[in-house]
């Protein structure tokens, strides 16, 4: 099956000798018309790599960056005219995997792309059911987690925690909620036992991602 990439912009035209070279290449182009966007409905389809043209008209690229990567662990790469430092470093920060000029000769994009993707392990789908922080990816539909490339064996409970956590990365939870959401249970009989499964994480992923809130709970580290 060839890799799909999405060309999120109002002016295809532009994209056309990308468009070319990469579907000589294997991959699958889909344009995604800017000007009739709806980030609900593209979201659950999402190609696994999206080039995202800064330059939307009415809508902010570097916005709709960052609302992607809150959901979604796609490849994405933005793609402007206007190479300034300053929004460079605002793309990178929305969560964009590069930034490039429309106007980079098409080979050395597909160079990039072919390496971004040999850093996906082999095992491991960028498809609606995967997410990542930092180093860690996970998916729900393999039960798959890695750090960087390396496959990390986790219990289903320890999984079920970690992936609520990086799903919601804005949010404390009380160890109540952890309970009630993992275990299922709306009385907690037993609390402590997700500061076991904390620490048996900590161990597995590293001390630093899962952030104690003293007197609130857990996050995920930011």
């Amino acid at each position: 099956m060839s890799t799909s990439i999405g060309i999120l912009s109002a002016d295809f035209d532009s994209f056309a000798p990308i468009s070319f070279l990469f579907e000589q290449n294997g991959f699958s182009i889909i344009n995604i018309n800017a000007q009739h966007i709806n980030l609900e409905v593209l979201m659950p389809n999402l190609p696994e790599i999206l080039l995202l043209d800064l330059n939307l008209g009415k809508f902010d690229g570097i916005e709709i960056c960052e609302r992607i990567r809150e959901k979604k662990n796609n490849i994405i790469v933005i793609c402007s005219n206007e190479i300034e430092e300053y929004i460079q470093i605002a793309a990178f920060n929305a969560g964009a995997d590069d930034f490039t000029s429309k106007n980079i000769n098409p080979y050395l994009l597909l160079r990039k792309i072919n390496a971004m993707l040999k850093r996906v392990p082999k095992n491991f789908s960028l498809n609606s059911h995967s997410i990542h922080h930092s180093s860690i990816k996970i998916n729900r539909e393999s039960y798959l987690v890695y750090n960087g490339m390396e496959e990390i064996s986790l219990q289903k409970k320890q999984f079920e925690l970690l992936y609520l956590l990086i799903s919601n990365p804005k949010k404390t939870f009380s160890r109540d909620e952890l309970y009630q959401t993992v275990w299922k249970n709306k009385e907690v009989t037993n609390p402590r036992i997700i500061d076991v499964h904390i620490r048996k994480l900590r161990e597995k992923i590293g001390e630093n991602l899962i952030v104690t809130v003293k007197g609130n709970g857990y996050k995920i580290a930011s």
